[in-house]
């Protein structure tokens, strides 16, 4: 029956038995009476059984008596070598039950009164985790070989038990442990053993769920219902949980198991000759998302050869680095998102030419991130993914590493960066908006928004074009409308980042035109932004003017003359040398003096 846990298809074909009344008692019973053999066949169901919500809560309320009666007799002075066995793997099935309620007792069919004894009380956890890590130490300092199966045994246990997240700090704090089995499972060939201590590092890395606003109220209501069934102390032991999983203390753990080796232990688990199972890769990429979300470990993760192995665990439906013509479409293996999740996360802080040797292969995998659904967890994704592609978009133009090109033309990459500018969550917007402005350095993204933009002017040689009403929306078709209105949000970023790509496009006389012969209210808004207190905004409207000033329009120069303010602004930002927008400024107001 254990083989057939194990195997994955207990439940189905042994379901049957677990109805009949009194069975699981039957087999316990036989356990406490029993030889080694049937204790350990017993021991074995219990541990390949326990994660089962319908049979391991029964198991656990039969058999925990026993099982820690066992555990007792291999710690006395007397306990023979099988005791001992015995009890390392009795301590191993604690573990697994520790978070598993017992069933409550069932009533007499006579008088409906139970009649049962008092449940055995639960094995205290923290008793449980330093016993297991006692184990790890001993096992490691033997002379000899340790026993691998034994040392992997105590890491499983200890893995389960880090699952409640009062165990998480009371675990990680032991640096020598953790140290010395990472360095062991490293070492060891045995895939099984470094999946055993994969898990311990996941279970205490890992963050809570990120949830939509809707989540997070019905799960306050959840929460509400079960406080007001549970004793304070309970509810006391509740808010201590959410405590130890707070992002900090999340974040602190993941700093000190990467102390200990837990990067390395990562890499050397999946590299080929290990021929690691998906189960091992699809924890990898789990654990890289955790330590990649503290910032200070994101170069560590580079430097230990974290980025080539997260690669080397996408599945064969991810993109790949090739240079044909190519529509993103949404991943659909999860751990190939939560790979190129962890990639964003890194590629947002380390210097892409650094951290990849091929950056294409990334951008595949981030624009595919930017198709996910609109959930908590895929929002996060997308504005991670474009802050990634902001950075891969900033190397010099023209340069090796420039890929902008590739991700905007090639992949077809530039409607999706403008659906994501479209959208209502205003940390994608603004990190749209910022990849925006440093996609236009590139000739056919800057084509795309001077193209025909000034279309609409009249030919004929006016001093002044009267600009059109602002209820005529024949303007608001061109590309840099939208430039202009993400200019005059109240988010500072994103209107930094429009004004930004502003001052790139207005390189171009058609851009000008557009913007202060067309566009009902540019003017005004690039006055708006010379007022404001931000040296950054003087700067990018002070280049926008100077750009205008010698556009070769004379219409254009008129227009801004003409605007009460603009001069006066100029004046003020051509006073001071010693700022970054004084030479722009003191050009644009010669061109304006001189024409």
């Amino acid at each position: 029956m254990a083989a057939l846990y194990e195997a994955g298809i207990g439940s189905d074909l042994v379901a049957e038995l677990w109805l009949q009344s009194g069975w699981v008692d039957e087999l316990w019973d036989q356990g406490d009476v029993d030889l080694r053999t049937t204790q350990l066949a017993l021991l074995a169901l219990a541990d390949a059984c326990s994660s089962d919500t319908a049979v391991g809560p029964r198991m656990k309320k039969a058999g925990n008596g026993l099982v820690q009666e066992l555990v007792r007799r291999g710690g006395s002075k007397s306990a023979t070598n099988e005791d001992r066995e015995l009890a390392e793997r009795a301590a191993v099935v604690l573990a697994k039950w520790s978070g598993v309620a017992s069933t409550p007792a069932a009533p007499t069919a006579e008088s409906g009164s139970v009649v049962e004894a008092a449940p055995t009380e639960d094995a205290d956890p923290v008793v449980l985790a330093d016993m297991h890590m006692q184990r790890i130490v001993d096992l490691l300092a033997s002379s000899g070989e340790p026993d691998r199966a034994a040392v992997e045994r105590a890491t499983e246990a200890l893995g389960y038990l880090c699952l409640q997240s009062k165990l998480k700090e009371h675990v990680v704090q032991n640096e020598s442990l953790l140290k010395g089995l990472f360095s062991f499972a490293i070492k060891s060939p045995v895939a099984s053993l470094k999946f055993s201590a994969i898990m311990l590092v996941r279970n205490l890395t890992q963050y809570r769920v990120v949830l939509t606003e809707e989540q997070k109220r019905m799960r306050q209501l959840q929460q509400m219902g079960a406080k007001a069934q549970k004793k304070a102390a309970g509810a006391a032991g509740d808010e201590e949980d959410q405590a130890s999983d707070a992002p900090e203390h999340v974040s602190a753990r993941a700093v000190l198991v990467c102390k200990a080796g837990a990067v390395s232990l990562l890499v050397s688990a999946v590299q080929p000759r290990m021929s690691p199972s998906d189960s091992v890769k699809d924890a990898v990429a789990e654990i890289a998302v955790a330590l990649a979300t503290t910032q200070a470990l994101r170069g560590l993760l580079v430097q230990q050869g974290g980025v080539r192995a997260l690669l080397s665990t996408l599945t064969s439906d991810a993109p790949k680095a090739t240079t044909t013509p190519y529509s993103p479409q949404a991943l659909r293996q999860n751990r190939d998102k939560l790979v190129a999740f962890a990639l964003a996360k890194i590629a947002i802080s380390v210097p892409p030419h650094l951290a990849f040797a091929d950056p294409r292969e990334l951008v595949r995998l981030l624009l595919s991130l930017l198709l996910e659904d609109t959930d908590a967890q895929a929002l996060l994704m997308k504005f991670e993914a474009l802050l990634a592609l902001t950075n891969l978009a900033s190397a010099q133009p023209g340069s090796p590493n420039d890929v902008r090109g590739f991700l905007a033309n090639d992949l077809n990459g530039f409607a999706i960066v403008e659906m994501c500018v479209l959208s209502e969550h205003p940390l994608v917007r603004r990190a749209a908006t910022e990849l925006v402005c440093n996609l236009v350095y590139d000739p056919k993204v800057f084509e795309r928004y001077a193209g025909n933009a000034d279309r609409e002017i009249p030919a004929e040689d006016v001093q002044i074009v009267e600009l059109p009403d602002d209820e005529d929306e024949s303007y608001r078709s061109q590309r840099l409308h939208l430039l202009v209105a993400l200019s005059d949000v109240d988010d500072v970023p994103t209107r930094s980042a429009a004004a930004g790509a502003l001052a790139v496009l207005t390189s171009d006389a058609r851009c000008c035109r557009y913007l202060f012969l067309i566009h009902p209210r540019a003017p005004d808004v690039f006055l708006s932004l010379a007022d404001d207190s931000g040296v950054e905004f003087k700067h990018r409207v002070a280049v926008i003017w100077a750009n205008a000033a010698s556009c070769g329009d004379t219409r254009v120069v008129d227009r801004m003359r003409h605007q009460e303010g603009v001069v006066k602004s100029l004046r003020i930002m051509a006073n001071d040398s010693s700022m970054p927008y004084y030479a722009a400024a003191k050009s644009a107001l010669e061109e304006i003096s001189t024409r």
